[in-house]
């Protein structure tokens, strides 16, 4: 498999620590496994979400939260969320390539469908999917 074959020049351990970069939780036990360069880890939906934000932020990642403020009775504020800090993660030029190759696959590949149903969107979508996280 080619991506194991860039996996093990990359270094396993520099893909794990990316990954925390990127926003997967640093107590997320990763484990430097070849099957880590074709996604077969385990990640929580908001660690997704957060991975997905930085890339489709072109490597900016601003950390995702649930609550942005609370209002009390009397529409005032009693807490907002002030955590917007910015981070930027790597250069622009791979994640664009990123995004565009993702592009792709909802234009030509086995997300073609969600082009035709939405095309007033620019959509962009990954490929495979691991079985267990088991199938490397």
């Amino acid at each position: 498999m080619p991506y194991i074959r860039i996996g093990i020049e990359l270094g396993f351990n520099n893909i794990k620590n990316f990954l925390y970069k990127l926003g997967a939780n640093i107590n997320n036990n990763i484990n430097s496994f070849p099957s880590i360069s074709i996604g077969s880890i385990y990640l929580t939906p908001i660690e997704i979400a957060q991975i997905y934000q930085t890339l489709l932020n072109n490597g900016n990642r601003i950390n995702i939260y649930l609550i942005k403020n609370i209002n009390n009775n009397y529409n005032l504020s009693i807490y907002e969320n002030k955590n917007r800090k910015i981070f930027n993660i790597i250069n622009k030029e791979p994640f664009y390539l990123t995004l565009y190759s993702m592009q792709k696959v909802s234009e030509y590949g086995t997300a073609k469908i969600l082009n035709n149903e939405f095309k007033n969107l620019n959509i962009a979508s990954k490929t495979g999917t691991t079985k267990n996280l088991k199938n490397s």
